[in-house]
């Protein structure tokens, strides 16, 4: 069940407790967990939320510290440095960010992310204009381990292509993560090189020439391990909490779309409450 888990929801088995299995596949089951369509996608579901917001950009938060006052926030903006006081503030970035922008957390909320172990990821993107490709109409794949060696998974960029396609498309293919770090400082010509041999010597056949690119990411995920349900729910029930201050990180729930908004959601509705309490925090798990 793994890979199909995986494929269909983005949750590493491997790296999380055996007691996530019984909710996804209730939610599965249940056709909670099915797709739905967005019109525009990604970047109209953002457009959407963020279109009653007022938004600051052109400016970089460094650091934040956090009283029962406000949050002091300072940041970067066109080379200079400069600070805002903010009624509160909602970390929107990954564990290792978190750290770097708020040292002064709780003990407890620093243990939990420091607790975090963050994978790389190594992707590769090749334009596809083979007419033999082009008429596969394929959406993605994850493939059978030991199909491609060290390759994890293969998916077409933007809109599924339709059979018989004609228009030239872009697929993705990312390295195993447990490979990652021994290929990290190649070329990306080697990497290019590596994909080519290893699809030319698959069952899928040689991969078709065409303009290539690589991309490194230093922190796709954080895996936090066996237990980590345990651990998520007790930091979601502590009692001593940073004033002022919310999360919303995938780290806290699924690490797809869905579970990035209910994060999102989840830290507004926070601030929201915390505020008219007078800034006194209390996270709780979504429903």
């Amino acid at each position: 069940m793994a890979p199909l888990l995986l494929a269909r929801t983005g949750v590493d088995l491997g790296a999380e407790s055996s007691a996530i299995v019984v909710p996804i596949l209730s939610r599965l089951l249940t056709g909670a967990g099915r797709s739905v369509p967005i019109k525009g996608g990604w970047p109209g579901l953002i457009d959407t939320l963020a279109a009653p917001l007022r938004i600051r950009l052109g400016c970089r938060a460094e650091e934040l510290e956090t009283t029962d006052e406000g949050v002091r926030v300072r940041y970067r903006a066109g080379g200079r440095v400069g600070t805002a006081l903010a009624d509160a503030a909602v970390l929107a970035t990954s564990p290792t960010g978190i750290l770097k922008l708020a040292p002064k957390l709780t003990p407890g909320e620093r243990g939990h992310f420091e607790s975090m172990t963050p994978r790389r990821s190594i992707v590769l993107y090749r334009q596809v204009s083979e007419e033999a490709w082009l008429l596969r109409g394929l959406s993605g794949v994850t493939f059978v381990p030991g199909e491609l060696p060290q390759m994890r998974d293969l998916r077409v960029l933007g809109p599924a292509p339709a059979s018989y396609a004609r228009e030239p498309f872009w697929v993705r293919v990312s390295l195993e993560p447990e490979v990652v770090d021994e290929h990290w400082t190649e070329s990306d010509q080697a990497l290019i090189l590596k994909l080519d041999s290893t699809f030319k010597g698959s069952p899928l056949g040689a991969l078709p020439a065409g303009p290539s690119r690589v991309e490194r990411f230093d922190e796709i995920i954080s895996v936090q391990g066996r237990g980590a349900i345990a651990k998520r729910t007790r930091f979601l029930e502590r009692q001593e909490v940073s004033p002022r201050l919310a999360f919303a990180t995938e780290a806290l729930t699924t690490p797809d779309l869905e579970g990035r908004v209910t994060a999102g959601m989840r830290a507004a509705r926070d601030v929201i409450e915390g505020l008219e309490r007078g800034g006194q925090f209390v996270t709780r798990q979504a429903s």
